[in-house]
């Protein structure tokens, strides 16, 4: 074992993360010290290794999975490495078809509250609201013109 490895996987394992997350972080490090091949680790030779397993193919998730590793192993030794920062994509959730949002509402109508649960997916589907969205709405912050009504911030 590489000189620091234990004493990274000892402390890694008094935060009392997963053993998935300890093996990950672990094996990340062991990645790097392979790709250094006894040549000092630094700055440079971190970004080198980013490129390679960029160029090898690894998503930004991965990526910012072994910054995260590389860096808590630099903080724990006090090494003061500067880590590449890499950020995970984010997919956007995909949309309904026409024919399942109409299923939806469909749905929604059938059920015990039919006007509650209809209005409840017509907010959602007509605003865009997530569900933490639509949770959030308060009787105050609805006012009512007539037949129309006004949800405010």
């Amino acid at each position: 074992m590489t000189i620091g490895t234990f004493e990274f996987e000892t402390y890694l394992k008094g935060r009392g993360l997963s053993p998935h997350t300890l093996k990950a972080f672990t094996s990340d490090l062991k990645q790097l010290l392979e790709f250094a091949g006894g040549r000092d680790i630094s700055e440079d030779l971190i970004s080198e290794w980013f490129r390679f397993m960029k160029d090898k193919g690894l998503k930004n998730k991965s990526l910012a999975r072994k910054a995260t590793s590389i860096s808590a192993y630099s903080r724990l030794f006090g090494l003061g490495w500067k880590i590449p920062r890499v950020r995970a994509e984010k997919k956007l959730p995909a949309a309904l078809s026409e024919v399942e949002a109409r299923a939806i509402i469909q749905a929604a109508g059938t059920t015990r509250d039919p006007e509650r649960n209809s209005l409840i997916v017509e907010l959602m589907l007509r605003c865009g609201l997530r569900s933490a969205e639509l949770l959030s709405i308060r009787r105050r912050d609805i006012e009512f013109d007539g037949e129309m009504a006004y949800i405010g911030a």
